[in-house]
């Protein structure tokens, strides 16, 4: 699999979650639309199921995103069930992660541009 950038002036965030025995660690990294590398963060939280810890993860990432006043923001990763519901096919997401779903879409409304996937 090879990185793809962002169209110009879009700044892309990729999220992952990578789990343990009893917690998950969150990670976040910022590129421009050349692939330049702007920021990284990491930090980690008392989850075990995979699909919480990876919405946890895309909601993380919107707030940072918020907070560093991009404007336009693709979230990208391996979250396929998280990603494909913000992207508009809420049939298939799981209730648990319901509040954190609505979190990320409330996130949104803060960017003149955001996409996922």
């Amino acid at each position: 699999m090879v990185w793809s950038g962002p169209p110009t002036n879009v700044i892309k965030l990729n999220v992952d979650a990578a789990l343990s025995t009893n917690s998950a660690s969150l990670i976040v990294v910022v590129r421009d639309d050349c692939g330049m590398f702007l920021s990284g963060w990491t930090k980690r939280i008392l989850v075990t199921d995979p699909t919480i810890a990876e919405a946890s993860t895309i909601v993380w990432g919107l707030e940072i995103a918020k907070e560093t006043n991009y404007q336009k923001v693709i979230i990208d990763g391996d979250a396929k069930v998280c990603l494909d519901a913000l992207s508009g096919d809420t049939s298939t997401y799981p209730w648990k992660i319901q509040t954190l779903y609505l979190n990320a879409l409330d996130l949104t409304s803060y960017f003149s541009f955001c996409s996922f996937g």
